[in-house]
C-alpha cells in the first residue's frame, strides 16, 4: 500500500479497524502526491471526537492510591489509548503534509504507527476487561493543537519525538512499576512492551534531528531553540526520569543532564523572582539611579540564583549567568526541585521578549523598589501585577519605605515591649529607658546619646534604611568627633532621622519568618538562628540544631519555663508584628530579627537580656531561604548554611571558589538519604543526610560562595581550614 493512501486512512478514516487500525503487509512510497494541509480535526469515530465532554464523561486522571482499582487503571489505559491514536494520527499528517521528506524518514515514520498501532490495541483489549470502553470517556486534543500547525520534517521531530515521545518513556516506566507493585502483572507487561518500543520511537527522532540539525550547536541548544510555545522542556519530562532509556534512544549525556535539571511551566504562567539586595537603600533614595559599590554587584551576581530556593520548578528566576549543568544536577541529585533560569545582565534594561512567554504570573524581587520595577517594568506589564505600575505604585513605594525604617520597627518595639502582651518577660528585656530611640536633630542625637551611654558604654547610631549591619556607627562619649557628627548630618539629611540605642555583647542571633497574603491572612513560616560578624554583617543561618555550640546556661536561659519558651515569644512578637503590617496595607514575605545579650551592667557571666525586634525586613531575607533548605535535610541532622568571602578562601591557599568547591567536594562528598514518596509511588524524596553542598554556582562566584554544611563533625573541619589552618 502506498504511504499515502495509508496515511489518509489513519487520518480521515472514522473507523477504528477499518481505518485507524489498518495494518497493510508492505509499503510503498511511489506516489507520495501533493502536500495537503491539516484538517481542522482528524476523522474519527463519533464516541472519539473532541469536545463531547457535555456527552462522554469527564473525569480526572486517577491518583496513585486509586489505582489499586480496576476501573481506575481501566482509566488510565483510556487516556493512553488516546495519545496513541493522537500519535497515529498527527504521524499521519506529516506523511502527507511532507511528501517530500526523504523516504527512509517516511518509511520510519511507517512502521512507528504500526507500533503505536499495536501500543493502542493492547490499551483497548485491556481496558475492556477493567471494565472501560474505548470512548466512553471523554477525550482531550492538546497533542493535536500543539502539534498539527508542525512547519516541517525537523518541527515535528523536535516537538513529537523529542517531546511527546520522549517524555511517554517515562510514563511508561513510572506506570510499570507503580501498577506491578499493585499486582496487575498482565497491565505492567503492555507498559513494559510501550516502553522498550518508545525508545525505538525517540532514536528515529534522534537520527533525523541529528541529520536536520544545525551541526555547530549542541542537541540540547538545537532543541531548547526549535521548540514552539506553549511547549517547553517541561514537556519532555514525566513522573521519573529514566536516563536509561533516553541512553539507549541516542540522546547525548549534555542532553540528558540538562534536561534532568531543567523546569519550565506546563500552562501555568511563571512567576518571575528576582534578587535586589540593595532595596532598602533604593528606597531610602527613592528614584532609580543608583549604582551600588562592586563589591555589592558581585553580591548580587553570585547569589542571585538563590531565589532558585524560594521559586517552585514551574516559575523563573533571572539570573547574570545561567548555573552550570553540574551544579545544577548536583542539587536536583539532592531532592531539589529547579524553577527555569533566565540569563539577562543586570546592569542594562531588562527586556522580557528575551523569553518566549507570552504571560507572566506574579513578579517577585527581593524586596520592592523604584529602580527594581524599573528594571522590571516589561515584565510587570505581561504579568498579572500590571496593576502595579499604575499611579498606585507610588503608594504602595510610601508604605514599602514606612515599614522598612529601622524606625518603624523601633516604635513597635517600645510599643509592644510595654504591654501586658509581654510582662512575663519584662525582666529580661533592657530598661525602657534604654529601649530605641528615633532623633530628628544632631542636637537630640546628642541628648539621648549621653543618656543611653550609661547602659553599656557604647551607642550604636543607625540609619534608617540599610542592611546587614551597614549605615551603623559605633561611639563610646557622648563628644562626637567632626567625623562623626558629619556622618550624623548625612544621614539626618538624606533619610530624615537616626535610631540611637545602646551597643551591647550578643550571644545568638535569631529569626522569625512570616507572610501577609492578600486577603490578609497571616501565614507563620519559621524561625531560625542565625550568625552575624562585629558589624551586624550576616555569615550564616543553623538549618537543623539551632541551639548548636550554644552553651548550657544561655540553652537554659532561651527554654525558661517561668518566664517563656523564648522561641514561642519570639513567634508572638512576629505575630504583632504581622498585624501592625496588616493594618498599613502590607503584603508578602517579611522577617523579623531578635537577638540574646549580655547584661553588660552585670558581672554574671549567665545574666542575658532579650531584645525581641531589633528589626523588620519587610522582603525576603536569608533567614526564609535557610527554611526552604532546610526542607532537603534529614530531620534532626546537625545542618548550617554558610556564606564565606571568596577573599577567604583565597587567603587560605585557594585558586578560586571553583577549586575549593572540588576539593571540599572530594574531602566531603554529600551522602543522600531516600525518603519513600508514598505507599504506591515509585518515587523517592532526597535529603541530605551529610557533606558539603554548594548552593552557588562556585564556578561562577566572584565574591561570595553559599555552602550547605551537615554533620557537626564535617562543619568543624570546614571551619579549620578555612579560618584556622595557613
Amino acid at each position: 500500500m502506498e504511504l499515502r493512501e495509508f496515511a489518509e486512512h489513519i487520518l480521515f478514516g472514522n473507523d477504528i479497524l477499518a481505518d485507524k487500525l489498518l495494518q497493510p503487509q508492505f509499503f510503498t512510497d511511489e506516489n507520495p502526491g501533493s502536500a495537503r494541509n491539516a484538517p481542522l480535526y482528524p476523522g474519527r469515530p463519533q464516541e472519539l471526537q473532541f469536545g463531547l465532554g457535555h456527552i462522554n464523561k469527564k473525569v480526572r486522571f486517577p491518583t496513585q492510591n486509586e489505582l489499586e482499582q480496576d476501573e481506575k487503571r481501566g482509566v488510565v489505559l483510556h487516556f493512553f489509548a488516546n495519545h496513541e491514536l493522537l500519535a497515529m494520527e498527527v504521524m499521519a499528517l506529516l506523511l502527507l503534509k511532507f511528501p517530500q521528506a526523504p523516504k527512509a524518514f517516511r518509511m520510519g515514520i511507517a512502521q512507528t504507527i504500526l507500533e503505536e498501532q499495536r501500543h493502542m490495541s493492547l490499551y483497548m483489549g485491556r481496558m475492556k476487561e477493567l471494565g472501560v470502553e474505548f470512548g466512553s470517556l471523554a477525550v482531550n486534543d492538546f497533542f493535536w493543537k500543539c502539534l498539527s500547525p508542525m512547519t516541517s520534517p525537523l518541527d515535528f521531530v523536535v516537538h513529537m519525538s523529542l517531546t511527546f515521545e520522549q517524555a511517554n518513556l517515562d510514563y511508561s516506566y513510572f506506570y510499570h512499576d507503580l501498577i506491578l507493585k499493585i499486582g496487575d502483572t498482565k497491565t505492567a507487561a503492555i507498559l513494559d512492551t510501550v516502553y522498550k518500543e518508545e525508545i525505538g520511537h525517540v532514536k528515529h527522532g534522534v537520527v533525523w534531528f541529528d541529520r536536520m540539525r544545525d551541526q555547530e550547536k549542541s542537541q540540547w541548544e538545537n532543541y531548547t531553540q526549535a521548540l514552539r510555545f506553549p511547549l517547553t522542556p517541561a514537556r519532555a519530562k514525566g513522573l521519573y526520569f529514566c536516563r536509561e532509556g533516553r541512553r539507549a534512544a541516542g540522546l547525548d549525556e549534555n542532553f540528558i543532564d540538562e534536561l534532568q535539571i531543567c523546569s519550565s511551566s506546563k500552562g501555568r504562567p511563571p512567576d518571575v523572582y528576582f534578587f535586589n539586595p540593595t532595596c532598602e537603600v533604593e528606597l531610602a533614595r527613592g528614584k532609580v539611579g543608583f549604582s551600588p559599590p562592586r563589591i555589592v554587584r558581585q553580591l548580587q551576581g553570585d547569589l542571585c540564583g538563590l531565589m532558585g530556593f524560594l521559586a517552585s520548578k514551574e516559575d523563573m528566576v533571572l539570573v547574570e549567568q545561567k548555573p552550570s549543568a553540574e551544579f545544577l544536577k548536583q542539587l536536583t541529585d539532592c531532592g531539589f526541585e529547579l524553577p527555569q533560569w533566565l540569563a539577562i545582565p543586570f546592569e542594562s534594561e531588562m527586556n522580557a521578549s528575551s523569553y518566549d512567554q507570552k504571560f507572566f504570573g506574579h513578579i517577585y524581587p527581593w524586596g520592592r523598589s523604584p529602580q527594581s520595577d524599573f528594571h522590571l517594568t516589561q515584565f510587570y506589564q505581561k504579568s498579572r501585577d500590571a496593576s502595579l505600575l499604575s499611579p498606585a505604585a507610588d503608594a504602595a513605594f510610601s508604605l514599602q519605605k514606612k515599614v522598612s525604617s529601622k524606625a518603624y520597627a523601633a516604635e513597635i518595639y517600645c510599643k509592644y515591649m510595654q504591654t501586658e502582651e509581654f510582662s512575663s518577660v519584662r525582666s529580661a528585656i533592657s530598661p525602657v529607658e534604654f529601649f530605641p530611640q528615633i532623633c530628628a536633630s544632631l542636637e537630640e542625637t546628642l541628648f539621648v546619646i549621653e543618656k543611653q551611654i550609661s547602659y553599656s558604654g557604647i551607642v550604636v547610631i543607625k540609619s534608617p534604611y540599610s542592611s546587614s549591619g551597614r549605615g551603623m556607627l559605633r561611639v563610646t562619649s557622648s563628644v562626637l568627633s567632626t567625623k562623626d557628627k558629619n556622618s550624623v548630618l548625612q544621614i539626618l539629611s538624606s533619610q530624615g532621622v537616626v535610631i540611637i540605642e545602646p551597643w551591647v555583647e550578643r550571644v545568638a542571633d535569631f529569626s522569625y519568618q512570616m507572610k501577609v497574603l492578600p486577603d490578609g491572612q497571616i501565614v507563620c513560616v519559621g524561625d531560625t538562628r542565625f550568625l552575624a560578624d562585629n558589624r551586624g554583617q550576616y555569615i550564616a543561618s543553623f538549618i537543623e540544631k539551632k541551639t548548636a555550640f550554644l552553651k548550657p546556661d544561655l540553652i537554659s536561659f532561651l527554654y525558661d519555663k517561668k518566664r517563656g519558651d523564648f522561641f514561642k515569644n519570639l513567634r508572638e512578637m512576629a505575630l504583632c508584628v504581622a498585624r501592625e503590617l496588616t493594618q498599613e496595607g502590607f503584603v508578602g514575605p517579611f522577617g523579623i530579627d531578635a537577638f540574646v545579650y549580655k547584661n553588660p551592667q552585670s558581672l554574671d557571666e549567665q545574666d542575658f537580656k532579650i531584645k525581641f525586634l531589633s528589626e523588620i525586613n519587610p522582603r525576603f531575607t536569608m533567614g526564609r531561604v535557610a527554611l526552604e533548605l532546610r526542607k532537603r535535610v534529614v530531620p534532626g541532622s546537625f545542618a548550617i548554611w554558610h556564606h564565606v568571602p571568596v577573599a577567604q578562601i583565597i587567603k587560605k591557599g585557594f585558586t578560586d571558589a571553583a577549586y575549593f568547591a572540588t576539593e571540599m567536594s572530594r574531602r566531603f562528598p554529600v551522602e543522600v538519604s531516600s525518603v519513600a514518596g508514598g505507599a504506591w509511588s515509585s518515587q523517592a524524596t532526597h535529603q541530605v543526610k551529610k557533606g558539603v553542598l554548594f548552593t552557588n554556582d562556585p564556578k561562577s562566584a566572584q565574591a561570595f560562595l553559599t555552602m550547605l554544611i551537615v554533620g557537626e563533625e564535617v562543619y568543624e573541619e570546614v571551619q579549620r581550614i578555612l579560618f584556622i589552618s595557613g
